[in-house]
């Protein structure tokens, strides 16, 4: 699992895999947080680990050049909310 030990790294990583996104965290403090991904063709899993955080797909960060994305995520610890 490739280690990310500050917001910035993480929300790059995220970025690269997903979509470009905007992370920031929920808790002051140092920040950690864990992420692999595999792919099968244009399949792509992936863990993410981490201290909790709010992500937002904000509309300046929509390109019209952006791939088409279908997300599903499933919650196997801790609490999520979608808005």
């Amino acid at each position: 699992m490739t280690q990310a030990r500050t917001v910035e790294h993480f929300e790059a990583m995220a970025s690269a895999v997903f979509a470009p996104l905007r992370i920031r965290p929920l808790e002051p403090g140092p920040f950690a947080a864990g992420f692999r991904s595999a792919s099968a063709g244009e399949v792509v899993v992936s863990r993410i680990r981490g201290r909790p955080c709010r992500v937002g797909r904000l509309p300046a960060l929509i390109g019209a050049g952006d791939r088409e994305l279908v997300k599903v995520t499933v919650q196997t610890a801790g609490s999520m909310c979608v808005e």
